[in-house]
């Protein structure tokens, strides 16, 4: 391919990617993302369990049915959310705080096939000063069999089921504490029941169950929530000027993906999406930019180096994100 088709390519590509970027980045408050749900003894407790429940509460307090909502845009109740949007951390708690009964009816856990009673002990909602990034709240509940005598411990046999409602979207079920299976996560994609769990039994998926697991958590990492990677690596394309190129930057920005996403996902590391998310824009405008401003000039070793070393680090920031 002549070199001059190959620039003109490259800045193309480079234009779109910076129109999407600045299209899409006011979409990120507007996603639906999945609930997580963590559930396993209080602590200090032997009969009591501790359920940690991080959702999105402005798409719940505004009545939003999420079961087939990509956008909350696309809701009829949009206005109301992006009212909620703006309140502040504490005057959302509140809100969710007087909502608490209507959540706890929604919502049901049983220890086999008992309904056990929530007690709300706390309510957070992430300060997150920009309008235009989503936030999370997490409530923290205790739920207790209402008929079993308090100072009965825990049967860690027994077997726990949560009952999901398909218009609060997707959840992911997990366990903590004493006693728990760190292994154990169950997807509930469109709601319903989850399968029975023990706290106090292995949970050993299969390998039909990892393999489908993985691929779908590869797929929704990507499509809808990895917008930002793609546009990366888009970036990246303009600027290659070989395949191998191409593939060690690609390689470079996995690695170094996957590094800080373990981090973070093992709570080695944490930064608050109000920094992350803003630098992950601007590690696809640097790029775009970059593109633009070396289009013609001719391949260098040490560009090549740089732009690995950037590529690399850049890889770090998305994986936090």
């Amino acid at each position: 391919m002549p070199t001059s088709i190959f620039h003109s390519l490259g800045s193309f590509f480079t234009a779109v990617v910076m129109i999407i970027l600045i299209s899409s980045g006011l979409s990120h408050a507007h996603e639906i993302r999945p609930s997580v749900m963590d559930v396993g003894l209080a602590e200090n407790s032997t009969n009591t369990l501790e359920i940690r429940l991080s959702f999105t509460a402005e798409s719940f307090l505004a009545g939003m049915d999420l079961s087939d909502l990509a956008d909350t845009d696309d809701s009829p109740e949009a206005s109301e959310y992006d009212r909620l949007r703006a309140l502040a951390p504490d005057q959302l708690s509140v809100l969710m705080k007087a909502a608490f009964p209507s959540l706890s009816q929604a919502v049901s856990i049983h220890l086999d096939d008992q309904p056990l009673a929530w007690a709300l002990k706390d309510i957070q909602t992430e300060d997150i000063s920009n309008p235009d990034i989503i936030r999370e709240t997490t409530i923290i509940v205790l739920a207790t069999s209402p008929t079993s005598p308090p100072d009965i411990p825990f049967d860690q046999e027994a077997i726990i089921t949560v009952s999901w409602p398909s218009t609060m979207g997707s959840l992911l079920l997990r366990q903590h504490g004493d006693g728990s299976d760190a292994n154990y996560v169950e997807f509930l994609e469109r709601g319903g029941d989850s399968n029975g769990f023990a706290l106090g039994q292995i949970y050993q998926p299969s390998l039909w169950d990892i393999i489908t697991r993985y691929i779908h958590s590869g797929i929704i990492h990507i499509v809808p929530y990895g917008l930002d990677h793609i546009l990366f690596v888009i970036g990246l394309l303009a600027f290659s000027r070989s395949g191998h190129h191409l593939l060690l930057q690609i390689s470079l920005f996995t690695v170094a993906h996957t590094l800080t996403l373990a981090a973070a996902s093992l709570g080695w590391v944490q930064v608050s999406p109000s920094i992350v998310e803003p630098l992950i824009a601007l590690s696809i405008a640097y790029i775009a930019v970059e593109n633009l401003l070396r289009a013609s000039s001719q391949p260098d070793p040490h560009l090549r180096l740089m732009r690995g070393g950037v590529v690399f680090a850049f890889g770090l920031l998305h994986g936090l994100g």
